[in-house]
């Protein structure tokens, strides 16, 4: 495989997330880091990683119909729509978990939450994204929308689960989330009153807000206290 043919991260078998870099300065040859884990500074050559850890998915951008179907979620759950967001999240995380054996899996946590973050598992939006599904709160019916979430989270798994490609989950969601957003009258429009500046639920603005509108025009930090 050429260097032009390299993928930029890839995902391996083990839900692994690998950045492609360069060996000893500019001048070494490109090798893939362990994303998931910078402080053991692993490097393999593509080669490699492909044979230690293959069968490998490039890490791609989600695909048009994916986008359209989060769009009319997101149109259909009005003021709802972040919230049903979150708990998308978690309800992702939660089929993921069942299809590694679910709690009689030691491992099973673990290993979903690499999965979903497996894109970028060191950025802030990864850690993020993690606590915004802990937080969600599926008894809260009259919050969300709930077939929303399930179609929500129906693509978020999609993402993670091909075995073809990956799309990275946080950063995404949250950059789809913010243009929706700012297209139909900002976070207003998309969350409910208790996710709103002053809102006693410190936690769901920090989380909510915090990521799901990251990149929206009208972002403002001081909400986030």
């Amino acid at each position: 495989m050429t260097d032009q043919q390299l993928a930029s991260r890839v995902v391996d078998v083990e839900h692994r997330g690998w950045m492609l870099t360069r060996d000893v300065g500019l001048d070494g040859p490109l090798v893939y880091q362990d994303a998931s884990d910078y402080m053991a500074q692993r490097y393999l050559a593509p080669d490699d990683l492909a044979e230690q850890c293959g069968p490998l998915r490039p890490v791609v951008p989600p695909a048009e119909e994916d986008v359209a179907e989060l769009r009319r979620a997101w149109t259909a759950a009005g003021r709802q729509a972040a919230y049903s967001t979150a708990v998308a999240v978690q309800v992702a995380f939660g089929r993921l978990r069942e299809g590694r054996g679910g709690l009689t899996a030691p491992d099973s946590f673990e290993v979903t939450r690499r999965q979903l973050v497996a894109g970028r598992p060191g950025s802030w939006e990864a850690s993020r994204l993690l606590e915004l599904q802990l937080w969600a709160n599926r008894d809260k019916v009259r919050r969300y929308d709930a077939a929303a979430a399930d179609d929500i989270a129906a693509v978020l798994v999609r993402w993670v689960s091909n075995p073809d490609r990956y799309t990275e989950v946080a950063e995404t969601l949250a950059g789809l989330f913010g243009d929706f957003a700012d297209e139909h009258g900002g976070w207003p429009a998309v969350a409910d009153q208790w996710l709103q500046r002053g809102a006693l639920d410190r936690d769901g603005v920090l989380l909510a807000y915090g990521l799901l509108y990251s990149t929206g025009e009208e972002f403002d930090p001081a909400m986030l206290g």
